[in-house]
């Protein structure tokens, strides 16, 4: 019982210390993409603070949900406890706290781009633009400019003057200023995950939306990942197991974002729910009966052992 509630304990503040420092991230974020070089940054807008807590919430909950698993690698005492506690938080997850999350998030915009409109820029900066560097010597009020521009791709008079310009860049997009974009856009490493959840979610709206059937072939992503499960049963090791645990949580979710948004070629147009539900499936089963058999084998091992002794 002890552990159970050591479980429970663990998995509730690990969603609320990383939804919390996701919204905070979120707003920092989404104030990034006002500002403009030469201004005050703000980072007060609780509106972009709930927006990135709700976004985030089925992320960090299915990491939670994985982090549940190390811990029970790394205590394995009441493994019984311990494993009611997990499918019962894991069911309570996806079952329920999910589909209401994402209808809540679908009708607030949640999921929608927070960038309404781009913000005016500063005079006094040199900016790098598609053909060549920008210098706007003044920015007028209804955000036009004047200035001097340096075209790069001339070998002789490079240097000519504009009055009156449209300041806005559409390379800078989602920032507003070009320079805070150059500064602070995050590396491959992040984008390309967040890309990827930020798609998974759009599609589990979509779903959503499907009805049941549609929100099943989503959903069974998560009861794949919760038959990871079984897989620390995968050797003796506790550290290969976690390692283990984690690259498949990995490929699982690739898995499901190659298939749900149809990124193969050979899959048929409007089959990627169908595929991924049977898929799904057929990964829960063997996870299942792969973490029954490590299970039930290394109860017999203990007792050959304990009558050997």
């Amino acid at each position: 019982m002890k552990t159970a509630l050591k479980l429970i304990i663990a998995y509730i503040l690990m969603c609320v210390c990383g939804v919390a420092f996701c919204g905070f991230f979120f707003m920092v974020c989404g104030e990034l993409n006002f500002f403009v070089a030469g201004s005050e940054l703000e980072i007060s807008s609780f509106n972009l603070f709930i927006k990135g807590m709700s976004f985030s919430i089925p992320g960090i909950c299915t990491v939670a949900q994985l982090m549940l698993i190390l811990y029970v690698i790394r205590h394995p005492e009441s493994p019984i406890h311990a494993l009611v506690v997990y499918i019962l938080i894991g069911c309570a997850t996806w079952c329920l706290a999910f589909p209401k999350l994402i209808s809540f998030s679908a009708r607030n915009g949640i999921y929608t781009d927070t960038r309404i409109e781009q913000k005016q820029l500063s005079a006094g900066y040199f900016r790098r633009g598609n053909r060549g560097i920008f210098y706007y010597s003044k920015v007028r009020e209804n955000g036009n400019a004047d200035g001097i521009f340096i075209d790069e791709k001339k070998s002789d008079d490079i240097v000519s003057l504009f009055q009156d310009k449209n300041t806005y860049q559409v390379s800078a997009y989602p920032y507003s200023d070009v320079l805070i974009r150059d500064a602070v856009e995050p590396p491959k490493i992040v984008s390309v995950p967040l890309g990827i959840y930020r798609s998974l979610m759009d599609v589990a709206k979509e779903k959503w939306a499907g009805g049941k059937m549609e929100w099943l072939s989503f959903a069974s992503l998560g009861f794949v990942l919760l038959s990871i499960y079984g897989l620390q049963f995968f050797s003796m090791w506790n550290l290969v197991n976690s390692i283990v645990v984690i690259f498949t949580a990995l490929v699982v979710i690739l898995l499901d974002y190659i298939v749900l948004l149809e990124k193969l070629p050979g899959i048929p147009s409007g089959a990627g729910g169908k595929l991924a539900l049977v898929m799904n499936i057929v990964l829960f089963a063997l996870f299942v009966v792969y973490g029954f058999s490590m299970k039930l084998y290394r109860i017999c091992m203990q007792k050959q052992e304990l009558e050997q002794e």
